[in-house]
């Protein structure tokens, strides 16, 4: 089998990211750059009308949800990026994917979202150990479940199966990525 994806480090603080052969951006690169994008935003959520205005998220219009997830995504990513100051850890921004997940495991499916307010965006990950992180993929999650809809979905399918590649190929801890 070939591989499909390299993984390489964003930032000496422990965060990796995936990138996909077939891809031109790492995954971290793609989904902040998404929800920077006026038209990918637009699209997303004229796609996903239904879910926006459901309720879940209290009242919301199209341009809030557009505007709302452009700051959320640009104080999560200054979260992410500014973890080696000391106050801030990884292992304070990215929880089990699982709320009812309360150890620690070995290549944990992990989530991330900025923490100053209820928001929709996810960032995924694989937890190699304290505080080593290796981005998967993210989205903009409007319902309560990740089964119920195709881009929640494949994002869990890409957890699963980076989990599963980085298993056979026996990397447990950050060593292995080295």
């Amino acid at each position: 089998m070939s591989k499909k994806f390299e993984i390489f480090e964003v930032h000496a603080n422990g965060l990796y990211s995936v990138k996909f052969l077939d891809c031109p951006k790492n995954e971290m690169s793609r989904v902040f750059s998404e929800w920077q994008d006026l038209d990918y935003l637009y699209n997303f959520f004229k796609l996903n009308m239904k879910d926006l205005f459901s309720g879940y998220y209290q009242n919301v219009t199209f341009k809030t949800a557009i505007s709302k997830t452009m700051q959320d995504a640009k104080t999560l990513e200054r979260q992410l990026m500014s973890t080696t100051n000391g106050s801030l850890q990884l292992d304070d921004i990215f929880k089990p994917l699982d709320n009812q997940e309360f150890r620690s495991v070995v290549l944990q499916k992990s989530k991330a979202y900025h923490t100053l307010e209820q928001t929709w965006i996810r960032v995924y990950a694989l937890k190699l150990e304290s505080n080593v992180f290796v981005i998967t993929g993210g989205t903009i999650k409007l319902t309560r479940g990740m089964f119920n809809r195709t881009h929640t979905l494949m994002e869990l399918r890409k957890l699963n199966n980076i989990r599963d590649a980085l298993r056979l190929e026996g990397v447990i801890d950050a060593f292995g990525l080295k």
